[in-house]
C-alpha cells in the first residue's frame, strides 16, 4: 500500500504533467493524492521542491528505457532508431509513460523558478546521449555546426508531435469543438504508434544521411585519394 508521500509525488506527476509548473495547485495534488494540504509542506518542503521530486522520479525512469534500448541496439544507426522510438512512445503514450515528456514541454516552453537546475541535471544529459549517437552515425569528421542541425533536425518531429498531442487534448476540454469531425476522434496513431514511428526513423535516418554524404564528398579542388583533383 502508498504511504501518503508516495501518493502525492504520484498525483503531482500527473497534475504538472496536465498543468504544468506554474498554473499547477498543490489544492489539486492534495486531492488526487487524498491528503492534506499541509502534507506537501510536510513531506516535500514546498510546491518548488515537489516539482523537483517529481522531475528526479520521472528522469530515472525515462533512463532506465533509453539505456535498456541503447544496450540493445548493436550500431548507432539502430541506436537512434531506438532513441526516436522511445521518444514517440513516451509522448504518445498514456499515463505515466507520457507524464515526462509533458513536463519537458511545458517547463521549455514557461521555465520554473528551478529551470537552470533542471536543465543542468536532466536536459542536457538527455539531449548528450542524443548527441553521442547522432554524433557516431555521422562519423569522426561531422563539425560541431552539423552535429547541431542533426540534432535539430531529430527533435524538431518529436517536438512537433508533442505539440500536436497537447493541442489535441486541450481540443478535447471543449465540448463543441469534440463534436467536430476533426477533433472528435483519438488521433490513430495514439493506439498504434508503431507507422509513426517507423515514419519518424526514416525521415530523421534520411536527413543524416544527406548529411554524412555531404561532409564525405570531396570539395572542388581538393586532391582524391588516387591523387587528382576534382
Amino acid at each position: 500500500m502508498a504511504t501518503t508521500q508516495e501518493k502525492i509525488l504520484t498525483a503531482a506527476c500527473a497534475v504538472f504533467a496536465q498543468h504544468g509548473y506554474h498554473a499547477a495547485k498543490t489544492q489539486d495534488i492534495c486531492s488526487l493524492a487524498d491528503a492534506n494540504v499541509a502534507s506537501i509542506s510536510y513531506y516535500f518542503r514546498g510546491k518548488a521542491n515537489l516539482y523537483l521530486a517529481v522531475w528526479e522520479d520521472l528522469f530515472q525512469g525515462e533512463a532506465v528505457r533509453l539505456n535498456r534500448e541503447l544496450q540493445r541496439s548493436p550500431d548507432a544507426r539502430e541506436k537512434l532508431c531506438s532513441l526516436i522510438r522511445t521518444s514517440v512512445q513516451s509522448i504518445v503514450g498514456d499515463g505515466r509513460m507520457s507524464c515526462f515528456a509533458k513536463i519537458v514541454h511545458y517547463e521549455t516552453s514557461s521555465p520554473s523558478p528551478l529551470h537552470l537546475e533542471l536543465m543542468s541535471r536532466y536536459l542536457e544529459p538527455i539531449q548528450g546521449w542524443f548527441t553521442a549517437v547522432i554524433a557516431d552515425y555521422l562519423g569522426p569528421l561531422t563539425d560541431d555546426k552539423t552535429l547541431k542541425c542533426c540534432l535539430l533536425c531529430v527533435h524538431g518531429p518529436l517536438l512537433d508531435l508533442m505539440n500536436f498531442r497537447l493541442k489535441w487534448e486541450r481540443l478535447q476540454q471543449d465540448s463543441n469543438l469534440r463534436q467536430h469531425p476533426l477533433y472528435n476522434l483519438r488521433p490513430a496513431f495514439m493506439d498504434n504508434p508503431e507507422p509513426l514511428i517507423a515514419q519518424m526513423q526514416k525521415y530523421s535516418l534520411g536527413g543524416l544521411d544527406a548529411f554524412r554524404s555531404t561532409a564525405a564528398a570531396p570539395a572542388v579542388g581538393q586532391k582524391t585519394p588516387a591523387g587528382g583533383l576534382l
